[in-house]
């Protein structure tokens, strides 16, 4: 049964990978923008987040919804001041602009926040399970596995 419980853990972080994907997928297939710093502005968002939650005492709904707001405009802006001026028939430009984003970016969240770890709560979601048989599913990577079908089924009938 063991492998079982791989299986069912490697679809469901496979979930997870999926929604980051997403993000990917539009910005090399449709927008033909070659963007590295994805991953740094996730981590941006999610160090946001958690001051967020800490500072002003917000739920996790409440930050999840600031966070849509929030990234919108830094995405609007990076595209706005960076993007649309790098953006052309080679790709060589929008990575290297990019990249020292990426760069610029990692140094100014570790002079903020540190390298130290902290974690957002999710008032008991992060740790709730169901038993299916002898495995236990969380339920965390459930929602992310169904939020990532959801959401790349609607991407794929929008496009």
């Amino acid at each position: 049964m063991l492998w079982l419980d791989g299986l069912v853990q490697g679809i469901l972080l496979g979930g997870l990978y999926a929604q980051y994907a997403l993000g990917m997928a539009l910005m090399f297939g449709v927008m033909r923008i070659v963007n590295i710093t994805h991953g740094d502005l996730t981590i941006l968002l999610a160090l946001i987040g958690i001051s967020l939650a800490a500072t002003f005492h917000l739920g996790p709904w409440t930050v999840l919804a600031l966070l849509i707001v929030i990234g919108g405009l830094i995405g609007w802006a990076l595209q706005r001041t960076i993007l649309n001026r790098v953006v052309g028939a080679d790709p060589l430009p929008s990575l290297i602009a990019t990249f020292g984003l990426s760069v610029a970016l990692q140094n100014l969240m570790l002079q903020i926040w540190s390298a130290d770890t902290r974690s957002l709560s999710g008032r008991g979601i992060e740790q709730a399970s169901f038993q299916i048989g002898p495995l236990f599913v969380g339920v965390l990577p459930v929602i992310v596995l169904v939020t990532a079908t959801a959401l790349t089924g609607g991407l794929d009938a929008l496009l």
